[in-house]
């Protein structure tokens, strides 16, 4: 575990949207290890920038078992990876199964810049997500016409990578200690 996010305070809701606010960036990532509170901070987040509901995505893992893709409005669900315990290594152990991206995904992508909300958020990006170029590209189109408050998995991949070295992106580590706005 990492001895930083153990013992850093996690940074308070209103303090990171002053931060976004003060950054003059378009969206806003949150990125931190296992267990740092980004999906908390995240549902702590999504009422201080809309009064009415912000459509989204949401991931969620049952562990050995699969990852399922949920579009946040509608509620519907699909499966993206399914646990394989075959592969290598302690992590990452879900084959990707890009029929859910490509289908519910996409169209989710699709209705959230359809929505009359200017904000879309996503919990979260990750290795099952960066593994299906079309479904990346959608959230770069989405990008292009909505702002996006994301949870971003801390790994080391290509697309993760890029979308935080975006010059739109105020990029929130929740690992790292958060500057003070007065």
């Amino acid at each position: 575990m990492n001895p930083i996010a153990t013992n850093a305070p996690r940074p308070i809701a209103a303090s990171i949207i002053r931060f976004f606010h003060l950054s003059h960036k378009r969206h806003l990532l949150l990125t931190g290890t296992r267990s740092s509170g980004k999906t908390i901070l995240l549902k702590e987040l999504l009422p201080l920038l809309s009064e009415e509901p912000i459509p989204g995505i949401t991931t969620q893992a049952i562990p050995k078992q699969a990852v399922f893709l949920q579009e946040n409005l509608t509620g519907e669900s699909v499966p993206i990876g399914k646990y394989c315990a075959e592969l290598p290594g302690t992590e990452n152990k879900m084959l990707p199964l890009n029929e859910g991206f490509l289908s519910l995904g996409l169209s989710a992508l699709e209705n959230g810049i359809q929505c009359p909300s200017r904000w879309f958020s996503i919990d979260e990006i990750g290795y099952l997500e960066s593994g299906c170029e079309e479904y990346c590209q959608g959230i770069l189109s989405l990008m292009e016409q909505k702002q996006l408050i994301a949870v971003v998995r801390k790994q080391d991949l290509p697309f993760l990578a890029e979308l935080s070295r975006r010059e739109d992106i105020c990029l929130i580590d929740l690992d790292q200690p958060f500057p003070d706005t007065g």
